[in-house]
This record gives C-alpha cells, structure tokens and sequence, in this order.
C-alpha cells in the first residue's frame, strides 16, 4: 500500500515538473513580444492658416441697371466667344411677368380645346359600337330572309356613318382668342429681345458669377506690393459682398467674370519656421477644408510685407472649377517635414528631450539602443543613431523588458 503511494507521489511531482519546465522554456523563449522593422520614412508638417485666392480673371459690365439670367452653371468651362449671360433693364422684367401670365392664359384655351376634341373621340367610340350591333342584326336578318326591319338598320347605319366621319374629321382649330394671345405673347417677346443683352466670353476659362468686389485689389503684378493688413481689411469687405442681391446688374460694376488661368495661387501669412520648412519640403499638399478637398502644390514664392509679415504664395492646378466661387480660404499646408528612420512613438522609453532609447533585437536578446529624436507628431518619430540601421528588428512595446532578455 505505502509502495503504491509513493510512486503515485512520484508522479505527480514528475508532471509537475514537467508543466514548470515547459512554462519556464516559454517564458525565455516565447514571449510574445510584437515586433517591426525600421522602415525609413518621413513625418508631415502641418500647419492651419488662411489663404487668399490669386486669379487671372476676366470681368464683365454694361451700362444699365436690371437683372441678369446665367447661361451656364457656377464653374462651368467655357470656350471662347460662348454665351455666358443675358441682362436686361429693370422695366424689362416686369414684361417678363405680363408674357408668364398670357402663356397661362394661352395653355388654358388650349387645355380646353383640347377636352373638347377628346369628347369627340369618345362620341365616335360609342358610334362604333352601336354600328357593329347593328351590322350584326341586319346579318341575322338577312340569313333568315327577313326584309322587315332591314331598311330601318340600313337608316340607322348611314347616320351612324355620317356621324362617325363628322366626328373624327373635326380638326382641332385655333380659336380667335388663342389667335389673339399669341399674337400679345409675339408682341412681348420682341420686346424683351430688343431690351436684353448677351454677354459672351472674351477668352477661354471657368465662368463665374461670384463677384466679390476684392478682385481689382488682388492682382499683384509681383508680391513686393502685398499687404497683409489690407488683406485682412478684405476678408471683412468679403464677408458682406457675400449678402448681396444675386443676379443683380449695377451699371457700370462687373457681374459676371471668366477665370482664364487653370492654375491658381493662394497666398498665405506664414512664420519663419513654416517658410523654412516649405523651402526644403519634397512635397507640399494644400487641404483646403472650406471644399474638403486636398491638391498638390509648389512654393512660388516667399516674402515680407511693408510691415514685416511674412507670406508665402502656393500655386496649384487641380480642380480650379470647384474653386470658382470662393476667394478666402480655410487651409492647412502639409509638407514632409522630417525624413529618416521612421518608429511609432510608443516605441520609445526614456525620453529626454531630443534622446530616447529603443529595444533592439541582436541575436534573440533584447540590446537597449540610445537615439537622437529628429523630429515626431502625436504617432511617429523619426530617430537617428549609429548603432540601428535600417531593416533592424525593434519591439513595439518596450514595457516590461528587460535588457538582455531573450526575445522569440
């Protein structure tokens, strides 16, 4: 009894053993420990600002007052000699009015007319009917040879006949009264013809309708006029050209203009920093959030105002159409700021200003490694040592690691 206690013993201690040896094996040499590889890469460079429009535009006026009708959508592009609006003078418009009216008038005789002449067709439905009754019983008559009643039938059917040709003959004449509202809604639209103006495109472009009077104070023939304080002043002025009457024509003021340049430029008030970095930027990207989209760019130009503001000038060439009724801009410039050895951010411990320390793998053992952080954002760094190189495998979580430790 006691002999089979103690192998029974001896079992148990040995699985026991057996399980710690087998935890203890994958505790050194399979942690689980996520890892990567150094990728080499860059960070972006993203700063919020306003921007301003710059544009070749082409405007158009006349010499009266009214209202005007587009020939064609906001940003539409246009050739050139191609039709872009028709104004007319303000008494026009109430002729306009009295020609809506007589074509109501017009489209109700004729509605009438037209009834009428439906009531006709139904007359004759009926009709035809009644003649294949008949045909039918004047057959039967004459199978069995009765002559009574066949020369009544034969009555009956001529005028079924006669009344079926007049009714289907009866053409759907113009009335004296529809003669006249045609001949008022002739009168009206000559009238309108010799008082409306079209205005065509003198060049090839976008079309625009959006006037915002800032355009004659935003033709820099070069930037060393540019100032950002009448800028600002012209954001405001903007903001309330934004409430003004549409289709409107003032006598003598641009209302409608032709964008001739696919490429546009948006000026932007920018610190040295910015300026600096845009200088060395591989490439720029331009998110302009009042339309949501995002174009590429390049930097035209660099500068200072008469008061010591600097600015930049951007120049892009995607999608300028749907662009054509804005002027201010909501922006922000991306560009690559810092290119090197590309790591998360968690994946750096010890950090100390510009230095941190990152956890290597050499031969499975965990090798702490000291660098230099060139630069980062809220996810990324970009690091610069020479004891990593590129394709080095690091761990992604530096927690509970010790140096030295055997990685799997």
């Amino acid at each position: 009894m006691k002999k089979k206690r103690k192998k029974k013993s001896k079992l148990i201690f040995l699985f026991l053993f057996i399980v710690y040896i087998v935890f203890f094996l994958r505790w050194v040499y399979d942690r689980g420990v996520p890892t990567d590889i150094i990728k080499y890469g860059n960070i972006d460079y993203t700063v919020r600002a306003q921007g301003v429009l710059l544009r070749d535009e082409l405007f158009y006026a006349l010499d009266l007052n009214g209202k005007f009708i587009p020939s064609l959508s906001e940003g539409s592009k246009v050739s050139k000699d191609a039709e872009i609006a028709v104004a007319m003078k303000e008494e026009v418009l109430s002729l306009f009015d009295q020609r809506q009216e007589k074509a109501k008038e017009l489209y109700k005789v004729r509605s009438q007319a037209v009834v009428a002449k439906e009531e006709l067709n139904m007359l004759t439905v009926d009709i035809s009917v009644d003649m294949r009754r008949q045909l039918r019983d004047l057959t039967n008559l004459s199978t069995k040879n009765f002559t009574l009643g066949t020369t009544t039938i034969a009555e009956n059917l001529q005028d079924m006949i006669t009344g079926e040709y007049l009714s289907s003959s009866v053409p759907l004449l113009v009335s004296p009264q529809e003669k006249v509202l045609q001949d008022q809604i002739n009168v009206l639209d000559s009238a309108i013809g010799n008082n409306k103006k079209s205005i065509y495109a003198g060049e090839s472009g976008i079309v625009s309708y959006k006037i915002d009077q800032t355009e004659q104070f935003l033709n820099f023939g070069d930037y060393s006029s540019v100032s950002l304080k009448q800028i600002d002043a012209l954001r405001k002025q903007y903001n309330q050209a934004v409430n003004q009457v549409p289709y409107q024509v003032v006598k003598n003021q641009p209302f409608v203009k032709v964008i001739t340049d696919f490429r546009y430029r948006i000026l932007s008030e920018a610190d040295q920093e910015t300026i600096d970095r845009l200088k060395s930027a591989g490439t720029i990207q331009i998110k302009m959030l009042n339309k949501g989209m995002i174009a590429n760019a390049t930097l035209d130009y660099t500068g200072k105002d008469p008061d010591g503001r600097g600015f930049v000038v951007l120049v892009m060439d995607e999608k300028p159409e749907r662009l054509s009724d804005e002027r201010f801009l909501d922006i922000e410039i991306v560009c690559d700021a810092h290119k090197g050895y590309k790591v998360p951010l968690t994946s750096l411990f010890d950090i100390n200003d510009n230095t941190a320390k990152i956890i290597v793998l050499e031969n499975s053992f965990a090798s702490f490694k000291e660098v230099e952080i060139a630069g980062k954002n809220s996810e990324y760094a970009i690091i610069q040592s020479n004891e990593i190189d590129l394709y080095d495998i690091f761990v992604l979580d530096p927690r509970n690691i010790k140096e030295g430790q055997v990685l799997n």
